[in-house]
């Protein structure tokens, strides 16, 4: 070992008693790796302006910023890099059970400022400044398109954070069509106050509803961003209630003011009724208010993308509804 270590002495009442201060010669201290997913994410100075590829929102501050993979330089918020659901392209032990949909990049002239969506640099150039996917979209680098995940058509990112549910439909002795709701936790929600955190509780209607008869409310949770509710409600179904949707919605207090709007989701109770006893349960995307009225899209593991394209790409037999984890309302974008 290329190392000397130096100890102080000093004499006590008794003999010789060593003195902890020692210190190791040619040491270097090494930034901390955090690993999710075969990521390698570490702490990060950019020196130009940035933005997450996890949830698209800048990166601010004057010291590190945020993480950036090692292997494929994915760059997130500090935040968010614990929420990435996909494994590293770099990595050696990819799953191989993970869809595997190339995407299809052609080089493109950008008319306003675009920000590549692997290394969340700006594309810079007047002409042809970077590639875009003729599906969906994607914009990266020349030099980030090897990194880029071959999931093509599917949406990785959470714009407003997720929410974790678990909805069933139950028919009591009596005749009575009755969802249980149990509202579990929230995480990565968007920062509403000037602290940089929010007060969140969760909205839930049965929709459409225009008097809110059916309106109903968790508790608030104060400053926090990953709030755990554990709040289980019963809601009475009435004739036709069938053919409309639950609606979830989370919602930031203010004690002054209008609250703040923060995501939803939403699922047809038919969609639950046909789920059985085993009912929908998982984390959800938390989506804008027009979108998340209309679809819920549930968060999987790369692996469980992968079996789900699997099944219908074999054919509309073996494509039947997926299972809770996936809505039927929308599979896995």
């Amino acid at each position: 070992i290329n190392a000397e270590y130096m100890g102080t002495f000093k004499m006590a009442e008794g003999g010789v008693v060593a003195n902890n201060h020692f210190k190791r010669k040619g040491a270097m201290r090494q930034a901390k790796v955090h690993q999710v997913k075969n990521h390698e994410f570490q702490a990060k100075f950019f020196k130009q302006p940035t933005f997450c590829s996890h949830c698209k929102e800048f990166m601010w501050g004057l010291g590190k910023q945020g993480y950036q993979c090692n292997v494929c330089q994915f760059v997130c918020h500090k935040k968010c890099h614990a929420f990435v659901n996909f494994s590293c392209t770099g990595a050696s032990d990819i799953v191989e059970s993970a869809v595997q949909r190339p995407h299809n990049f052609e080089c493109h002239n950008y008319m306003s400022p675009t920000f590549c969506d692997q290394c969340g640099s700006l594309l810079y150039g007047i002409i042809k400044q970077g590639w875009q996917c003729k599906e969906c979209k994607t914009n990266a680098h020349k030099r980030c398109i090897k990194n880029v995940p071959a999931l093509c058509g599917h949406d990785q990112t959470e714009r407003r954070g997720r929410i974790n549910v678990d909805v069933t439909y139950q028919t009591l002795p009596n005749g009575q069509n009755v969802l249980n709701l149990l509202v579990n936790e929230c995480k990565n929600l968007l920062p509403m106050d000037p602290n940089g955190l929010a007060d969140p509780y969760v909205k839930i209607y049965i929709k459409p509803d225009p008097n809110k008869l059916s309106k109903l409310k968790t508790e608030v949770i104060r400053c926090s961003l990953n709030p755990v509710f554990k709040e289980q409600f019963k809601i009475e179904l009435k004739v036709g209630d069938d053919a409309k949707r639950l609606s979830i919605a989370v919602w930031d207090w203010d004690r002054v003011g209008q609250n703040d709007f923060m995501g939803c989701t939403s699922f047809s109770i038919q969609e639950v009724k046909e789920a059985g006893l085993k009912g929908l349960h998982g984390w959800f995307k938390l989506l804008d208010e027009k979108t998340g009225d209309v679809y819920n899209v549930p968060i999987m593991e790369d692996s469980a993308v992968g079996n789900l394209a699997a099944q219908f790409e074999k054919g509309p037999t073996a494509a039947a509804r997926p299972s809770s984890a996936a809505s039927p309302s929308k599979p896995a974008a």
